[in-house]
Order: structure tokens, then sequence, then C-alpha cells
């Protein structure tokens, strides 16, 4: 028995032994996870975020940094990826489990499990639009207990997620006294997030001042560094107050540069009753810019090429804004002829147009031509001379139209040498000149032989009269001769 009793307590002492072995040299392995608390905005990708939560493995209290780390992130035990729903505010629950199976290959070790929290959440505030900035109450047209209900009216809330809005007015408004107040919205969502705003409520009572503008559709134009009253376009008018333009009020007029923006016109009268005119105003440029010609006409060879010629250098514009180039352009009906053309140059700023127009005429400068020669005519010839002159001008055929013979000097009844100026200009104001000589010579029958020539012309005659004479008394005879003989 005792034998028996001490074989027990040594395998005891055994087993203790071998099992304080074990702990002493065996190695300690676990898994410590960081980011397993995940935020998502509602609406965007869980994919985007499933990555985030991330584990390290120890051995013995020593991060491996070169542990290469699986994850098997589908969840399990009712707590499943899948069931994160990013369109849904909320808290979902992931099982995430991580393994080392290429390197160090601890096993299932503590810590290989983690429980991931996904939370949904909605970090976007609610969108207020105001209807309108200043709405007009009628001074006891509402009950109190009815005010809030009715300014909640003039607000429309909406949200990227939330459909039920909570929406809220604060506000100090005495319906009871006329006045000007402010009246602030606060919105909340269900996740929290609050957007403010606010409009303001003028309680009146029915007779209000009037407010009116003396131009149409309550627009005010200002020339561009005008300084300007809005009491020259604005009258007030109350029925007890009578004439109030001079209690007008509005926030100052910039009209240094060009632009254009609605603004408020004020007036209050004796009863603290305030009316409100919405104006438009426009800044706008009334000096108109100015093109100055370098020349008010210029004269140019016909010949000229005008695919090269540089129109633009002629005009010049200034004006009290920057100039814009592109807008300042030309026209101009020129060609390649000899005439008179117009070059207009337009520029506008925009509000302001202008043009001027240059003369430029196309001359010739070359003079035109006079062909002639030398003529020798009888005395006494009726002749024109054009027939025996050319005029030629490549530029236009006008030339031809200004021709002058002078012929002062010829005697066209007498034997002689004589010279003949002729002279021409064209349209470009040219002349052309040339002297030719013009011989007139005697007639075949001068008047000393006159006489003599009409004593051949009767003798002439008395000879053909005597041979018709002779013929007709010779055809008398032998026709006589021809009847005798026929009668026997």
């Amino acid at each position: 028995m005792r034998i028996k009793k001490l074989i027990t307590l040594t395998f005891i002492a055994v087993v203790v032994l071998l099992l304080s072995n074990v702990n002493t040299f065996a190695a300690t392995w676990n898994f410590i996870w960081e980011n397993t608390y995940v935020k998502i905005p509602v609406g965007d990708a869980l994919y985007d975020y499933s990555n985030v939560p991330t584990a390290t493995l120890y051995k013995d209290g020593e991060a491996l940094t070169d542990a290469k780390i699986t994850y098997s992130r589908d969840g399990d035990w009712l707590y499943y990826l899948k069931d994160v729903n990013t369109s849904k505010v909320g808290i979902y629950k992931v099982w995430y489990k991580a393994g080392e199976y290429d390197k160090y290959k601890p096993g299932t070790c503590t810590g290989y499990k983690a429980l991931i929290t996904f939370e949904v959440y909605d970090n976007i505030s609610p969108q207020v639009n105001i209807i309108s900035d200043v709405i007009n109450i009628e001074r006891l047209s509402i009950d109190s207990s009815e005010l809030d209900s009715y300014l909640l009216s003039n607000v429309i809330v909406s949200d990227n997620y939330s459909t039920n809005i909570k929406t809220t007015v604060s506000h100090s408004i005495d319906i009871n006294t006329i006045g000007l107040y402010e009246c602030k919205v606060l919105a909340t969502d269900e996740s929290g997030n609050i957007t403010r705003d606010k409009f303001l409520v003028n309680v009146y009572y029915e007779d209000f001042p009037s407010l009116s503008c003396t131009n149409s559709d309550n627009v005010i134009y200002v020339n561009l560094d005008d300084k300007i009253d809005l009491k020259d376009y604005i009258k007030a008018y109350d029925r007890l107050d009578g004439d109030i333009t001079d209690k007008i009020l509005y926030d100052k007029i910039d009209s240094s540069y060009i632009h254009d923006y609605d603004t408020n016109i004020y007036v209050t009268n004796s009863s603290e009753l305030t009316s409100i005119l919405p104006v438009h105003i426009y800044i706008i440029d009334d000096v108109s810019p100015v093109i100055t010609l370098k020349y008010e006409s210029i004269n140019l060879d016909y010949k000229t090429d005008l695919d090269t010629f540089d129109f633009a250098y002629y005009a010049t514009v200034s004006d009290n804004n920057v100039i814009i180039e592109d807008n300042f352009i030309y026209e101009t009906n020129i060609c390649n002829k000899v005439g008179v053309y117009d070059v207009t140059y337009y520029y506008s700023d925009g509000f302001n147009s202008v043009e001027k127009t240059m003369n430029i005429r196309m001359l010739s400068y070359e003079a035109p031509k006079i062909i002639v020669e030398d003529i020798s005519i009888k005395k006494n010839s009726n002749i024109d001379l054009r027939n025996y002159i050319t005029i030629y001008d490549e530029s236009d055929s006008y030339a031809k139209e200004t021709l002058v013979i002078d012929d002062s000097q010829v005697d066209y009844k007498a034997d002689g040498t004589y010279y003949v100026t002729v002279s021409c200009h064209n349209t470009s104001g040219l002349y052309s000149e040339k002297k030719f000589i013009v011989y007139i010579e005697s007639d075949l029958i001068n008047s000393n032989n006159i006489g003599l020539f009409i004593t051949l012309m009767v003798l002439l005659g008395l000879i053909i009269i005597s041979l018709v004479i002779v013929l007709v008394i010779f055809i008398i005879k032998r026709k006589k001769q021809f009847n005798t003989k026929s009668s026997i």
C-alpha cells in the first residue's frame, strides 16, 4: 500500500516537472488587432472601408512585421459582413479572422478572431431654403399659438438621409406690435446634424408707407463713377406723414466698376412702420469710345496689293475702359480700280458703339498715252482729227472723254505745214500733251484751171450730142430703106 502510494506520488511529480518544462520552453503566440471600430459616412461603399481593421502577429511579445497575414472578413456566428448596410445609419458587427500560414505558422492562437464594429453615420447637415427673406404679417392677423406654424411655412427643409427632420423657429416676435423682427430657423436631422438660417418678419399695420420707383420695373441705371442719390428715383409717401422721401435708406452704391445687383430701399414712418422696395441697380458705362483717324483721306496706287495692306494702321481707339482688341473692326468696299472708296471703323465697349469713316482715293500714277502721227490732207478737206488720235490709259477709260484738240493755228483753206496740240487727262488728274503736224496740200483742180476745165467739159458735151444726133438720123434712114424693100 505504501509502495503504491509512493509510485503515485512519483508519477505526479514527473507530470508536474514535465508540465513545468513545457511552460518554460514553449513560445507564446498571439494576434493584436487595430482599427476595430470603423466609421462609414452613409451612402459610401463598404468595400472602401472593409480593409481598415488589421492584425499584427506577436511572438513572445515581439511584433513580427514580416509575417504574411491573411484575413477572413466574411464573418460568422450571426455577425456577417453582408449584413452591413451602408445606406442605413446604424451599428454593425462582423467577425474577422487572421491567420499566418506561410512563414511562422503559429496555428490558431490567442486573438486570431476579432469582433469588428462598423458605424454607418450621417455627417451631412440638413438643407434649409428660405422662401422669402422678408415676410409681412399684418398686426393681430395671426394668433400667437399659430405663429410658429405660419413661420415654418416660409421654410423648406430637406436632408440627404433623414426623413424625420426636426425644424423649429425661435424669435421674439410680438404680433401685437409693429416692427421688423428676426426669425431664426434650426433644423436637426436624426443624426444630430444641425443647420441654422434666418429671415425677417415685418409685423405691419395696414397703413404702411408706400414706396415707388420713377423708373419702370424698378430698374435704376447709374453711370460709371457717378455719385447718385436714389431719392431722385424713389418716392415715399405716408397717409399721415405725407412725403417722407427724405427718410428712405439704402446701402451705399459702388459705381467704380460695371456690374448690376439687387438691393432694397427702406422707409419708416412715424408709427415705426417700415416698407421695403426691391430695386435692381445697373452700373453702366455712359462714355462712348473715340475712334481717331490719322488722316481723313488717303491716296493709294490702284495697283496696291490690298490683301497685305494694313488698314488698321490708320485708326486708333480710346476709351475709359480697357480696349478690347477683338471689338475693333473695319469694313471697306475698296477694289483695285480707280475711284473713291470708304473704310469704316467700328468699336464697341459692350455698352456704346461708335464708327468713323476714312476716304480712300485709288489713283493711277501713270499719265495717259497719246498716239498720233503726222498727217497730210487736201486743202478745204472736211475731216475730224479725232479719227487719227488714239488715247490709251490702263487705269480707266475716262481719259478718252477729256481729249482736247487745239488746231487753232491750222488754215484748212491754204497750203502749208501746221502744228496741232492734243491733250487729255485721267480721273487721277494726270495730264498728257502731244503735238503733231498737219500738211495742207493743193486740190487736183486749182482755181486757175477752172475755166479750161469748164470749156473742155462743154466741148465734150457738144461732141456727145452730135454723135447722138448722127446716130438717130442713121437709124431713121435705115428704117425707111427697109420699109421700101418690104413694099416691093
